[in-house]
Order: structure tokens, then C-alpha cells, then sequence
């Protein structure tokens, strides 16, 4: 929402939110989605009573409409949710139409994610919708194992570069400290040796 909504509840309000929630069930309720708005009726939101949209219904208090949504409004019945606006049109149809539509280009990930958020848990779909939600979870498990083989690889590679080059040298330092620790050379032929020896390594 543009305008800063005070977080206070005031009683005035909250009888009249009550009174429209209990009296009018095809009253109007605004529902701002990540700055779309969408107005769905108290009836459908009552659909499914153990969602998010279901408990906002029943909160009574400041704290209990903020434990279920990020800002509101209640003198005209405006709820702000800071959530993905597109996929919300998925959300909201489960309550109009009692199942899960989706189209082609839908993310799984993004879907099980939302509804999560919204506490949808007893989800009905079309076998339409089903098999294609199951071919792109497929799809994206397989992409997702591909990565993670690749991802193995990589690192395989580095740790056995990194290996090698250790090797390298320790060997390098184990040579320094047999011609510095000597006992039998004198210190200016150690020094010579360290010295030839950076020339032509």
C-alpha cells in the first residue's frame, strides 16, 4: 500500500470488521498482494477455514492479524501480504474453484513454496494438472542431480589440483630444509646451495 497504515486497531474498527464478517458473508474483502489488488468475498475465503485467508477471518486482535498478514487496513477491509502477486491468482482460485490450476511455465519450487506461506495443505487437482506439476518436478529433480554431479566434479578437480601442487610443495620445502640443515656444510655452502638453487628451479 502507498499510504502508511496506522498498526493500531481501533474498537470502532474492529466491530464493524466483525459485524461485516458475521452479518454479510458476500462483502468484499481487498486482498494486496506484493501492490496487486484483489477483492475475493468473505464466502470464498471461508472455503478453506485453516488457511492463512481462513484465520485472518477470525483474528480479533492487532497482534493476531498481524501474526497472519503484514499490514491492513480495516476501515476498508485491505489486507497487505508481501508475496508474489502471479502466483497468488493460483492461491486465490483454489478457494473460487476447489482445486489447483496451473499453466505451463509454473515453477514446482516456487508453487510448494506459496503454498506453504498460505497453509494449503489439503490440495486437490486435476489429473491434467497433476501429471504436468509431476513432469516438471521431474524435470527439476533431474536438473537439479545433473548440477550437483557437475558441482561434484569441479571440486574433485580443484582438490586434486590442490593436492598436486601441495605435493609440489613439500617437496620443494622438504629439499630447502635438507640443504639449510646439513650438519656436515658449512654456512656459506649451504647458502651457495639455497642460492643455486632458486637460479634454477
Amino acid at each position: 500500500m502507498n499510504e502508511k497504515v496506522p498498526m493500531i486497531l481501533l474498537e470502532n474498527d474492529q466491530i464493524k470488521f466483525k459485524e461485516a464478517l458475521h452479518q454479510n458473508e458476500n462483502r468484499r474483502i481487498i486482498l494486496n498482494v506484493g501492490g496487486f489488488k484483489y477483492e475475493a468475498t468473505i464466502r470464498t475465503l471461508k472455503k478453506i477455514p485453516n488457511s492463512r485467508l481462513g484465520m485472518l477471518l477470525r483474528a480479533s486482535t492487532k497482534e493476531e492479524l498481524l501474526s497472519v498478514c503484514d499490514d491492513f487496513n480495516l476501515s476498508d477491509l485491505e489486507f497487505f501480504f508481501d508475496r508474489d502477486p502471479i502466483l497468488f491468482n493460483y492461491i486465490l482460485n483454489i478457494y473460487r474453484i476447489g482445486h489447483l490450476h496451473i499453466s505451463d511455465d509454473l515453477c514446482p519450487s516456487m508453487l510448494k513454496h506459496e503454498l506453504i506461506y498460505w497453509k494449503i495443505d489439503d490440495l486437490k487437482m486435476d489429473i491434467c494438472c497433476e501429471e504436468k506439476l509431476f513432469e516438471k518436478q521431474k524435470k527439476l529433480d533431474a536438473a537439479i542431480l545433473y548440477y550437483k554431479m557437475i558441482e561434484n566434479e569441479v571440486n574433485l578437480k580443484i582438490f586434486e589440483k590442490t593436492k598436486v601442487n601441495s605435493t609440489k610443495f613439500n617437496r620443494f620445502r622438504n629439499r630447502i630444509w635438507n640443504m639449510v640443515d646439513n650438519s656436515f656444510d658449512s654456512k656459506s655452502t649451504r647458502l651457495a646451495k639455497v642460492t643455486y638453487f632458486f637460479n634454477y628451479i
